[in-house]
């Protein structure tokens, strides 16, 4: 049959967050927390000044890491080529590839 609800029950949820709202909360305080902390190393990466960017969306943090994710790629793939040009072809610097 229906499940009886206990008195009170009502009251004592509107003053005491349930477990998914606590939980909730709490994810959303430590997804926030990483976020400041790729702002910081996003901003650094990217010499900018923190205090003219202390308001950057969430979208721009991510977007920033992205970006500087790529960066970061693509250097070491060319660092590698460059490597592997060297030691096969002798070349140091190869003269048809710009990066």
């Amino acid at each position: 049959g229906p499940r009886k609800r206990r008195q009170g029950s009502a009251a004592m949820s509107a003053t005491h967050p349930t477990r998914l709202e606590t939980r909730t909360k709490e994810r959303r305080a430590r997804m926030n927390k990483s976020l400041g902390k790729l702002k910081t190393l996003i901003l650094d990466a990217f010499k900018k000044d923190s205090y003219r960017h202390s308001k950057l969306e969430k979208a721009e943090i991510l977007k920033g890491t992205v970006k500087h994710l790529w960066n970061l790629q693509r250097a070491q793939m060319t660092a590698a080529l460059r490597t592997v040009l060297g030691k096969h072809f002798g070349f140091i610097n190869p003269p048809f590839f710009h990066f």
